[in-house]
């Protein structure tokens, strides 16, 4: 074996770049250069450019193995279109993914795909009627099921021992994967929020963006209250194309959500000293890439602008300076690394980019008044990170802090079909329970939590079988 690679999975540009930052290693994306939407190509197979080929070569010629993290978050058709580069990449078309070994890694028991249908899932039936694109992916999807039914799972290593957990709490989430918890394990859980309910927490874990959005703000506005002395709290407001007579235009963008400009809100707050994660790809040979986490150490304004900071008016920030401890310098072509500041390796200036929606999310009155290539909005790739999602948290360990988890069921709304992955990843991202504060729920919730065909819904017998006992699923293809 010439050299061994790590591969951490990110679906939609986020999903667990965070588990590949920890080790500093690849995506799949980034790794062979797929698009945002590389699995849902229109075209029959893989297609490169030769250039791009003849790089990939290269670069992976002595690579034999290839491990691959977060398996389960996978959609089935990006397993399919693995298997096609991987065999068009290496000019091995007989041989499972180009004849190389592939280790996955993973744990049945988290949250399946956010987009596309997942490894373990029903099989998925192939209609000819319809759009080209949509049953190509159809395609692609059952190829990728059928790879995992019959190459990875028949080839399983299982460790039964878990190494995030500790003590009471892995007692209690070995429950929860069984579905055999009950309302002792529940009050465990929600002890510490109910008997201190006013305790700071360092970081939180929601179900909704929205109230991500609005948990980190109120934090950053509470830390600048109490710092001190007291800091000051930027609020950076978005750009958009202005001409005389589309401010119409410009309100209806504006209140767009941030989800369809790819997270960059209209709003953001920061502060010198707050954490701050990217939303996107900077440079991935850098080390910055989506949801990689660091430090504002500086915000930069312009000479022209700072009679209007003085006065408390909230212009635009030139740049943002953030210590990213995974930041390894910028790649040149002769393969030195180059760092903005010599003497703090670490730091780098962040300057607004440009965001564009889909065309399907521009209202359609928008449309008609305005072309789509003036739909952008212009922000930082930034946004606040002490709060966050229970899909973003997969992949991260929180050690040695305190996490509240707030899934918003406190009030009995409409509960989510995959509330038991929700409440296991969100309760396993500390190791003990003494710094787990979950907010109690509702009668309501607590009737259909127990439910026990909310667990494991979509996931084949095989596949439960390992999930209900295992803490760790480690699948090897050979």
């Amino acid at each position: 074996m010439n050299n061994f690679i790590c591969i951490y999975i990110c679906l939609f540009c986020s999903c667990f770049n965070t588990a590949s930052s920890n080790y500093r290693g690849p995506t799949v994306h980034s790794m062979f250069g797929w698009s945002f939407d590389e699995m849902r190509d229109k075209h029959e197979g893989f297609s490169i450019s030769p250039r791009n080929l003849s790089r990939l070569r290269a670069h992976y010629a002595d690579t034999d193995v290839f491990v691959i993290d977060e398996i389960d978050a996978m959609p089935a058709a990006m397993l399919a279109l693995l298997d096609e580069t991987m065999r068009t990449v290496f000019e091995e078309q007989r041989k499972p993914f180009g004849g190389k070994k592939l280790i996955c890694l993973g744990d049945p028991a988290q949250l399946k795909p956010v987009f596309g249908e997942p490894l373990y899932g029903k099989a998925v039936s192939v209609k000819p009627k319809g759009r080209r694109g949509s049953s190509l992916y159809a395609q692609k999807t059952k190829k990728g099921q059928e790879i995992y039914r019959t190459l990875l799972a028949p080839n399983c290593i299982l460790f039964k021992k878990p190494k995030r957990n500790s003590g009471l709490l892995q007692m209690i989430c070995d429950k929860l994967r069984d579905g055999t918890q009950d309302d002792t394990d529940l009050d465990k859980l929600t002890y510490q929020r109910t008997h201190f309910p006013d305790v700071k927490t360092d970081y939180g874990i929601h179900y909704q963006n929205e109230a991500c959005c609005m948990s980190n703000w109120r934090q950053l506005w509470s830390d600048c209250k109490s710092a001190a002395p007291p800091k000051q709290m930027y609020v950076m407001k978005a750009t958009y194309h202005t001409t005389d007579d589309n401010q119409p235009i410009v309100e209806g963008l504006t209140a767009l959500p941030p989800k369809q400009f790819g997270f960059a809100a209209d709003v953001l707050c920061v502060s010198v000293g707050c954490d701050v994660r990217l939303i996107r790809n900077i440079n991935v040979a850098a080390g910055l890439v989506n949801s990689a986490t660091g430090r504002v150490v500086a915000i930069i304004f312009n000479n022209a602008d700072v009679p209007l900071v003085l006065d408390g008016k909230n212009p635009p920030a030139y740049c943002i300076i953030v210590d990213f401890p995974g930041f390894v310098g910028f790649l040149t072509k002769d393969d030195r690394r180059v760092f903005p500041f010599k003497d703090m390796p670490h730091w780098v200036p962040i300057y607004r980019e440009q965001f564009k929606p889909m065309k399907s999310d521009i209202p359609s009155w928008i449309s008609k008044k305005q072309n789509y290539w003036d739909c952008w909005r212009q922000q930082f790739p930034l946004d606040l990170c002490r709060h966050y999602t229970a899909h973003r948290a997969q992949g991260q360990t929180l050690g040695g802090c305190l996490v509240s988890v707030d899934l918003g069921l406190g009030c009995g709304g409409r509960l989510p079909s995959d509330i038991s992955s929700l409440m296991y990843v969100a309760c396993t991202r500390v190791r003990e329970l003494r710094n787990l504060f979950v907010t109690p729920m509702s009668l309501k919730v607590r009737l259909r939590y127990y439910d026990k065909t909310l667990l494991f819904t979509d996931i084949s017998q095989d596949t439960v079988k390992y999930s209900l006992s295992n803490s760790l699923l480690l699948i090897i293809a050979i």
